[in-house]
């Protein structure tokens, strides 16, 4: 699989939570993150900090989009929703990784495919990468990670569990 994506704190913080953020290598051949996406997740102890941190040069590139890059945007975002959305369409990437709805809706009405934590998480599964993705679900869901129960029982119906 060679795929390539942009990733918001959402799914940074989802995942970790999840114990499972270092698989996004595995699945990703490119990922990208924008300095404001960088800047939230800088408080020490926040979830997703310290492997972010671990990745940031390795496997996970900094990058700024050029001004403008977000297009017609219709709903209110953040400046680093902005940023990630303007760099996944300036880099054309098959995934921006974000859980954000409102993010999700701007990115869905500039032809930008999101995935979110939990359909990672059984990205992953499919990728060989973990085994099951309930346990990884509860896991999140334990650490105060929110997924909505029809997700929830989707992604396991996906799965197969």
């Amino acid at each position: 699989m060679s795929l390539t994506a942009v990733i918001d704190s959402n799914v940074v913080i989802g995942l970790a939570k999840g114990g499972v953020f270092n698989h996004l290598r595995d699945l990703y051949t490119g990922l990208y993150v924008p300095p404001t996406v960088v800047n939230e997740l800088r408080q020490p102890g926040q979830p997703g900090v310290a492997d972010l941190q671990k990745a940031l040069g390795n496997w996970i590139t900094v990058q700024t989009p050029p001004p403008g890059a977000a297009g017609t945007v219709a709903h209110a975002l953040a400046a680093a929703d902005l940023e990630a959305l303007g760099l996944a369409r300036h880099l054309a990437v098959d995934h921006l990784l974000t859980g954000d709805l409102r993010l999700q809706k701007a990115a869905a009405a500039n032809g930008v495919p999101c995935l979110g934590a939990p359909e990672l998480v059984l990205l992953m599964k499919s990728a060989g990468c973990v085994t099951a993705v309930e346990p990884v679900l509860i896991r999140m869901e334990r650490s105060g990670y929110g997924i909505a129960p029809t997700l929830f029982a989707s992604i396991l119906a996906a799965a197969n569990e």
